[in-house]
């Protein structure tokens, strides 16, 4: 919105809170680290390994991950994918992994995260309820790709709960694709902290299957189910629309168009540097203000 004007916030704003996200981030950071390091100690095909260029330009990175794939390097790590500029993507996933060639020989490519939470469950269905148990694909770090991936009926994926994990991966998908790279089976993977089996191990969610239920006005029962890829596609354009109407503020409320959302508070507010800047510009009636017991969610909040 060019009408409004943010000031940074100064570094002591939140510190307390910061130094706390900060642990948690490092936490993470060292879990990944690990990860990373077994992988490339273990596994067999050819690793290219591009963590010492961060620093380095975005050119730089992103040819370097060209270079990579097309290569075909069966792992990549830290590949910065080239920027999609029709689709207003960026990003760098944690790996790469090779998948099936094209038709004309070309590599292609499956995007892979490093968690650090649980990212698997066993779900146990009421006694005599006769459907037919989740199985799980996950590979080993000695071979990662998904023409290894190993089968195991009664394990699932924690879709639920950390959807946005796999909407991440399904961001990387969609850049994969965009540079040519997009592998033709949609699948993704996760490396979480699941003690379910000896050593850390690639999990895969399939993005294209539909497994996430999602609110549907048009829908009887109020909810139908989409696929990750779907409930992207979906956030993503809506967020595209939020953004170009919003630009198009000129602070003449009588001819600008109405935004198409407006700020409420959620659970990460508190902890966030920005909140100060933002705690003024909300409605001191917001009901996602005032309710601080058993908060609405934002569907509820903006309703």
């Amino acid at each position: 919105d060019p009408t409004v004007t943010i000031e940074t916030p100064p570094h002591s704003a939140g510190a307390e809170v910061n130094d706390g996200l900060a642990e948690l981030f490092d936490g993470g950071a060292q879990f990944q680290a690990a990860v990373l390091d077994q992988l490339i100690n273990s596994c067999q095909g050819r690793v290219v390994d591009l963590r010492s260029l961060s620093t380095s330009t975005r050119e730089v990175q992103t040819e370097a991950c060209l270079r990579a794939m097309t290569s075909g390097a069966q792992v990549i790590l830290d590949g910065c994918l080239p920027v999609d500029l029709s689709g207003h993507r960026v990003g760098i996933p944690d790996l790469l992994i090779r998948g099936a060639d094209t038709a004309n020989g070309s590599p292609t490519y499956h995007p892979v995260e490093v968690k650090w939470h649980k990212i698997m469950l066993r779900p146990r269905p009421p006694d005599g309820d006769a459907v037919e148990p989740p199985v799980l694909r996950y590979s080993r770090l000695t071979d990662p790709t998904l023409n290894a991936a190993i089968g195991v009926s009664g394990y699932g994926l924690r879709i639920a709960s950390r959807e946005a994990d796999f909407l991440q991966l399904a961001h990387y998908h969609r850049m994969l694709q965009a540079c040519g790279f997009g592998a033709a089976q949609a699948f993704a993977g996760v490396i979480g902290t699941d003690d379910f089996f000896e050593a850390p191990v690639l999990a895969w969610a399939d993005l294209g299957q539909p497994q996430v239920r999602t609110f549907s006005r048009s829908s009887p029962e109020g909810w139908r189910l989409r696929s990750l890829l779907e409930r992207y596609d979906h956030q993503h354009a809506f967020r595209l629309k939020i953004a170009a109407v919003a630009q198009r503020q000129t602070g003449r409320p009588d001819t600008d168009p109405e935004l198409l959302v407006r700020p409420i508070v959620n659970k990460e507010c508190p902890r966030c540097q920005w909140w100060e800047q933002c705690l003024p510009r909300l409605d001191p009636d917001e009901v996602s203000l005032r309710i601080d017991t058993a908060p609405l969610d934002m569907r509820e909040s903006a309703t």
